[in-house]
């Protein structure tokens, strides 16, 4: 069978969607029992006031005219009710002065990011010259691996580690890596971030949108974690409104994640680029998810949910996650966790010599536990090195009763000798 040089890029699973594959065809082979808990799930928590949130707007969405909106095809761009909502609130929240060519919605922040890295990264429509997407701060969400540039057009910058007292790190983007760049169509960040719930500092989103104009690049910045909603992972900083930045949100964590819309606010010159590709692939997003979408502007309910119900959740989930490791865990173990105070995933780090992420998903797999190997968020570092597979991205998404249960066991693995373990 014939496949362009795309086509068998494309047609292979990266790293970590091979182990979702694992996870997905040993829960359905019957380990889904109860004998598994599944620490490396990314979908939101199932909070009850959430849902019931939700499950009561749906409800007013199915009273209303519904043929409308799933008999007929609607603009690329996005449905007119929607549209306007954004430029309400985005007003009303941050003093944007958006107009309808500001905007584009997908089926998705990861369509969206995808659509940027076609669009925007590759051979240059010129000169034919590469343009490589940069990735400006490592580890980062796995799903860029997917942008739609050969693997040696993806360039991640490898941070700094930084000590912040007793067993917690942080991760540091390197500014000065990012200034030695020569070269680069598109440089793109979730912020906060997939897998350590790390917000980029001003100062870095500001460094990387002086790097944008230097090279005359584009910024997809991916807030699918953060503000305005759903806050699943503490955010200060507001989202810029720059010529070269364009701003992802999506309302997947924010308990909508098979509803698969997501919108795109930056320059008019950007953002009908998108359109066109949104336009020539998919046409549209879902109208009956933007009419949801819509309505949950309008209401307020994202606001009410993400400040009320979903940053409380995932900051209690976070520290009863620490509470666990620090009681269970073995004591000479040299283990550390990413600095954080929420987020979906806790990023932890086994500072030993001995440890693999890779065996130990296995060795983990077979205690009735499943985790996330670190080493596939460090995507093409340009400085790799040994401590990127040691490792783990631990998802807090299970119930109090789960994710102790699951930690438990987790720690019970660490305690075997490496000899006993490879």
């Amino acid at each position: 069978m014939y496949l362009s040089n795309e086509g068998i890029r494309l047609s292979h699973k990266s790293g970590l969607r091979t182990i979702m594959d694992d996870i997905a065809t040993t829960l359905a082979r019957g380990g889904n029992t109860g004998a598994y808990i599944n620490l490396s799930i990314g979908n939101p928590a199932a909070i009850p006031q959430v849902e019931a949130r939700w499950n009561a707007l749906l409800r007013r969405v199915g009273q209303s005219d519904i043929p409308a909106s799933v008999n007929s095809y609607g603009p690329s761009r996005g449905e007119d009710v929607l549209i306007r909502e954004i430029i309400r609130y985005f007003g009303l929240n941050y003093g944007w002065s958006l107009q309808p060519e500001n905007i584009v919605v997908g089926p998705g922040s990861q369509f969206l990011c995808y659509a940027a890295g076609v669009l925007f990264s590759g051979p240059d429509g010129r000169s034919g010259a590469q343009r490589p997407v940069i990735l400006p701060r490592l580890p980062d969400y796995t799903g860029y691996e997917g942008l739609g540039v050969p693997q040696q057009g993806l360039i991640g910058l490898a941070p700094r580690i930084r000590r912040t007292g007793g067993r917690a790190f942080r991760y540091e983007m390197r500014q000065d890596a990012l200034a030695e760049i020569t070269d680069a169509g598109l440089l793109v960040a979730s912020t906060p971030s997939n897998p350590t719930s790390q917000e980029l500092a001003n100062s870095d989103i500001c460094a990387i949108m002086d790097s944008a104009t230097r090279l005359d690049a584009t910024v997809v910045l991916d807030h699918a974690y953060g503000q305005p909603f759903p806050r699943v992972a503490p955010s200060t900083n507001a989202p810029p409104l720059h010529p070269h930045v364009i701003n992802c949100f999506s309302l997947s964590k924010a308990g909508l994640p098979g509803a698969r819309i997501a919108f795109a606010i930056g320059a008019p010159e950007r953002i009908d680029t998108m359109a066109a590709f949104v336009s020539n692939s998919v046409l549209h997003a879902s109208r009956t998810s933007q009419n949801i979408a819509a309505m949950a502007l309008k209401d307020g309910l994202l606001d009410v949910i993400s400040a009320t119900c979903i940053a409380p959740h995932y900051k209690s989930a976070a520290g009863q996650a620490l509470c666990i490791l620090e009681r269970c865990l073995p004591r000479e173990l040299n283990w550390k966790v990413h600095s954080t105070q929420g987020g979906m995933f806790l990023w932890l780090w086994i500072d030993e010599p001995w440890f693999d992420d890779l065996e130990f998903y296995q060795r983990a797999k077979s205690q009735g536990v499943f985790v996330t190997p670190g080493r596939s968020f460090f995507l093409s570092p340009d400085k790799p090195a040994p401590w990127m597979r040691q490792c783990l991205r631990l998802s807090l998404n299970q119930s109090p009763a789960l994710l102790e249960e699951g930690l438990q066991r987790l720690a019970g693995c660490l305690e075997m000798q490496p000899a006993h373990c490879g």
